[in-house]
């Protein structure tokens, strides 16, 4: 049994609503990720096997890795595809 808790400062993206001398100055919100998972060694027939379960931002958090910008004054998150991974494997 297993937990990972991970903490980011946002990342820094590109503004073009900024003049040049502030490149790279906004920044994403911080990131925050708690996962678990369970493993489980066994045998199957007369071979070992590992059962395992994990899942990926248990809490919701919306995950943001930075901005990008369609036009000047619309932008979109750049963010997973998914808001939570489960693997069974």
């Amino acid at each position: 049994i297993g937990l990972t808790y991970t903490l980011s400062s946002g990342r820094p993206y590109w503004n073009p609503n900024r003049p040049d001398s502030q490149f790279l100055a906004d920044r994403a919100p911080t990131f925050q990720n708690l996962g678990a998972t369970i493993a489980y060694l066994t045998r199957i027939g007369k071979a070992k096997a590992t059962l395992a379960c994990s899942v990926n931002n248990i809490l919701g958090n919306e995950q943001i890795f930075g901005y990008q910008y369609i036009t000047r004054d619309v932008r979109e998150a750049v963010a997973p595809m998914a808001p939570r991974f489960f693997y069974v494997g």
